[in-house]
């Protein structure tokens, strides 16, 4: 039987459950959100092995040791305050971005990236002022004092580094904002950056607490 070129549905190929990847539409199982999963589970199995040793070496000194150790500076909490401001507002801006409010995606990605700035200004002035601290206390410490209070910058710093990285991320995502490219549609890069930045967030709310303990 000939085929008639135009009859309906002719020569038309359908795929009805599958969409296309493209700057249009966002697949929410792509290749980049299991490349951010495994990337987030590889940071917490080494955040998590920085605590062990950081608690192994705190619990493991002596009690006249731990209570030599100068107090927790201020700023810490400050710290706290300005990362978890950032993580609300990368979420309200993920919000913004699955609502097209592209105006609205700019101002918080920017106000997210200031905030992460601060955060890093206020462990530097912690760092500078346990620094202080630590040098009154370091001759009655005596030899463990290397070991002792090095331990303080390397869980802090280890995370700041990486909010660091965080921010390197964000001005990306905040130029691509810029430029007008996220949609309602296709947002990938938000939603990784929020990911990115309430890990971080949760992860300092851990260290900070086991600093709170053992100080």
């Amino acid at each position: 039987m000939p085929v008639d070129p135009h009859a309906p549905g002719r020569g038309v190929i359908r795929f009805p459950d599958r969409v296309a990847a493209s700057p249009g539409h966002e697949s929410p199982h792509g290749g980049g959100s299991l490349g951010m999963g495994l990337f987030l589970a590889s940071l917490g199995v080494l955040f998590a092995a920085t605590l062990v040793a950081y608690l192994a070496v705190r619990l493991g000194a002596a009690a006249e040791t731990r209570a030599l150790a100068p107090s927790l500076p201020a700023g810490l909490w400050a710290g706290t305050a300005l990362l978890a401001a950032a993580s609300v507002t990368v979420q309200a801006a993920l919000g913004a971005a699955r609502t097209g409010r592209r105006e609205r995606l700019r101002a918080l990605l920017a106000l997210t990236t200031l905030l992460g700035v601060a955060f890093l200004a206020a462990q530097a002035a912690s760092w500078l002022v346990m620094l202080r601290a630590e040098r009154a206390v370091a001759p009655a410490l005596g030899g463990v004092a290397g070991v002792y209070l090095v331990q303080f910058y390397f869980l802090t710093g280890l995370h700041a580094a990486h909010v660091l990285g965080g921010l390197v991320l964000m001005a990306h995502v905040t130029r691509t904002a810029w430029l007008g490219r996220y949609s309602p549609a296709w947002h990938q890069g938000v939603r990784h950056a929020a990911t990115y930045w309430h890990f971080l967030g949760m992860v300092w709310l851990i260290l900070f607490a086991a600093l709170l303990a053992t100080h």
